[in-house]
């Protein structure tokens, strides 16, 4: 299906590296609602995925997989989540292949086959490589000075505005939330930025726990890619207690750190689920522009410096509680993002679209459209960044096509067909009604009854399901609203 005209994100999502900018390699994270396995198979015969199952929660591809994404379970959601993994936006093959899945994604959503519903949550990671604890905290002093803006921002395209909204999920997670404000310091000192980061949760809208454990030198669940504290950034060590061992905790930058890190990311956990590429392209040109405005070199003096910025913090608040004095705050503060952020015209442009199918729509077509039309303004210092991983996505698996050149999958005589979920005879499983309890496709030989807790699938932390009737369902069922 072809994107409508508005919902075109420029130049086929292909990125450029504006002076002082490089492109850090990216993960886009969608969850959906729908049947899984239809959509599993769906994307598979479209040269999306690589199986045509709902992979597990746990699933990690090998590094040499040539689809664009891979679809696995996740509790939280009915059809699952769709993982695009690790994406060069300025590889034209890597552009086109996200944008055909989006457009794919566009023809099944309007056929009513998925849904990006208010539990379900889009997370972005990018490539830390490069990035020190001083860039960390100019990241999210910057982070927690536009929260408010960037909180709506994540809601574009949604009547109700950021997921966090809705009734019922704004305390999902059994209270614990999703996408919760960030932490705003004490950024005083190195010791007190990296207990302030790495204590915040993961739940937090900009997650530091990925960056943080990498940096962990106890060994833990993650041990394999931590430092060791042997490179030539361990400068500092803090002595901590666990299970009443005195063991120490290395505090160094990882902008110096030599240590092979398999994955070494910053995920931001803020912004909604939703099929508009547009949108999307705002989104993750504003990640892109913050974390150059936020980098500095290690050998510069000013490296270690930071300028205080009072914070915005979001409120869970609709709009329309915001006091006049909030609401000029907040129209300050999109300024600021257009004015002294890193982002091309093109960028500004898809920016000021996502943000005019938010309540800021309020501040007036004209007034976003004099912000977008600024200058691009490079970072004070030009980014050095290093990609650490490059992935191969020359061609459609489905149809041996270049992604840059591929029309989508031939509907002829002997192709897929366009209306695979009618003749699976799949039933929608997307309802929000009380009578009706949030279902799970997995499928396969399980007998019936058994049961499986959240450890396994990745969902509600804290929850369990029941397998009955060929779907894993909340046990006990899940509230709907």
């Amino acid at each position: 299906m072809a994107l409508p005209k508005l919902m075109q994100p420029p130049r086929k999502f292909h990125f450029e590296e504006p002076l002082g900018r490089p492109f850090r390699i990216c993960s886009v994270e969608t969850e959906l609602d729908g049947a899984g396995q239809a959509l599993a198979s769906d994307l598979f015969q479209h040269g999306i995925v690589a199986s045509p199952d709902v992979q597990l929660y746990s699933f990690q591809p090998k590094n040499a997989h040539p689809h664009v994404a891979y679809l696995k379970f996740d509790g939280s959601v009915t059809a699952g989540e769709l993982v695009f993994d690790r994406l060069d936006l300025t590889n034209p093959a890597h552009a086109a292949a996200l944008l055909r899945a989006l457009e794919r994604l566009r023809s099944l959503e309007k056929n009513g086959d998925v849904g990006y519903n208010p539990n379900c949550g889009g997370h972005i990671h990018l490539d830390a490589n490069g990035f020190g604890i001083w860039d960390l905290v100019r990241l999210m002093t910057l982070f927690g000075f536009c929260e408010e803006p960037i909180f709506r921002l994540a809601g574009a395209g949604k009547t109700y505005g950021h997921r966090t909204l809705y009734t019922g999920y704004d305390r999902a997670n059994h209270g614990a939330g999703y996408s919760d404000p960030i932490s705003k310091g004490p950024f005083t000192s190195a010791k007190s930025a990296w207990e302030t980061i790495r204590n915040q949760k993961r739940m937090s809208s900009l997650n530091t726990t990925i960056y943080t454990a990498s940096n962990d030198v106890t060994g833990g669940a993650h041990g394999g890619y931590r430092c060791s504290g042997g490179c030539p950034g361990a400068r500092e060590f803090i002595p901590q207690k666990r299970n009443g061992q005195t063991v120490s905790e290395a505090v160094f930058d990882k902008k110096t750190c030599t240590c092979p890190q398999r994955k070494n990311t910053i995920e931001w956990r803020v912004w909604n689920a939703q099929g508009n590429p547009r949108i999307l392209y705002a989104w993750i040109a504003l990640m892109q522009a913050m974390h150059a405005w936020a980098w500095r070199p290690a050998d510069d003096k000013k490296y270690p410096k930071h300028d205080p910025m009072p914070a915005f913090t979001w409120t869970w608040r609709p709009f329309s509680r915001l006091t006049q004095d909030e609401r000029r705050l907040a129209q300050d503060r999109v300024q600021f993002m257009f004015h002294e952020l890193p982002l091309t015209a093109e960028e500004k442009d898809t920016l000021r679209y996502a943000f005019m199918r938010t309540p800021y729509k309020l501040f007036g077509k004209d007034w976003m459209k004099a912000q977008a039309n600024t200058p691009y303004k490079p970072p004070e210092f030009p980014n050095i960044y290093k990609k650490t991983f490059k992935r191969k996505l020359g061609t459609n698996p489905a149809t041996n096509r270049d992604w840059a050149d591929d029309k989508g999958v031939d509907y002829s005589e002997g192709g897929i067909e366009d209306n695979f979920f009618e003749q699976q005879n799949v039933q929608d499983t997307i309802d929000y009604s009380p009578r009706q309890p949030q279902r799970v496709m997995l499928g396969g030989d399980i007998p019936e009854g058994t049961t499986m807790s959240t450890d396994a699938t990745g969902g509600f932390e804290g929850s369990s399901y029941i397998y009955h009737n060929g779907e894993w369902i909340p046990d006990p069922p899940l509230p709907r609203r």
